[in-house]
């Protein structure tokens, strides 16, 4: 599927990354999308859309509110978009840092009468990370990845099924977001690389056909189509 937006391709009638966000949203207190392209789209689903190139701009921000973390992070406007997923994570690490200088986080909600709830979470201290190509994420990774930290003394979880890990399924602290830009900005963009720098945690997912598959080709979809017309019928 070179040069398509992977996140906009239909399965089952919605787009993937429609189908990624319903299973990451019982998870998490907010969705971030990041997005490089097409982010009029994306910002139609009514979550916050981040750009790689981002990255400067929030950093600025938090700055400006003295958030020691991201403001002693140097070279901000060295993450240029298009440079990967660490960017995009990077990016999102950024947002958050602004969000940690705010006492409460105002959350717009729609309800089923049509109306908007504002509801008010505190910033969170961890970011899940999946990709807009693996529809069928678990619904408890979030828990089992957490679970995964609590029990150990490692800095970043990542998922697992039974023939490879999957470290872009991942839970990692906020305060880790000074670290990241500087590999970044050394001119390094391997996800391996970076995790190596980490003790990690990885949990292993055992579900047959494996839950993290991704539409990498129109077989891929073809197949997930066929999984969930089969699971569908009586």
């Amino acid at each position: 599927m070179r040069g398509v937006d992977k996140g906009l391709i239909e399965l089952d009638g919605r787009p993937l990354v429609q189908w990624v966000a319903e299973a990451l949203r019982p998870q998490v207190a907010t969705l971030l999308i990041s997005a490089n392209r097409h982010r009029e789209r994306y910002a139609q689903f009514g979550w916050p859309v981040l750009a790689d190139h981002a990255v400067r701009e929030l950093a600025e921000r938090a700055a400006d509110l003295d958030v020691p973390s991201a403001a002693a992070v140097p070279n901000q406007d060295q993450i240029q978009p298009f440079q990967g997923p660490l960017a995009g994570i990077a990016s999102a690490l950024a947002q958050i840092r602004v969000w940690l200088q705010q006492p409460l986080l105002a959350r717009p909600e729609a309800q089923t009468d049509g109306s908007t709830q504002i509801h008010f979470a505190s910033a969170p201290a961890w970011l899940l990370v999946s990709p807009c190509d693996t529809p069928l994420i678990p619904v408890d990774l979030g828990s089992r990845l957490a679970a995964a930290l609590q029990a150990s003394q490692a800095r970043i979880a990542i998922a697992a099924d039974q023939e490879r890990s999957q470290p872009l399924h991942a839970l990692i602290p906020t305060d880790i977001d000074a670290d990241l830009a500087d590999y970044l900005h050394s001119g390094r963009r391997s996800v391996l690389g970076w995790l190596a720098r980490h003790q990690v945690a990885t949990v292993t997912f055992e579900k047959i056909p494996s839950p993290f598959v991704n539409l990498n080709r129109p077989e891929d979809a073809a197949r997930v189509q066929a999984q969930l017309t089969a699971k569908d019928r009586p």
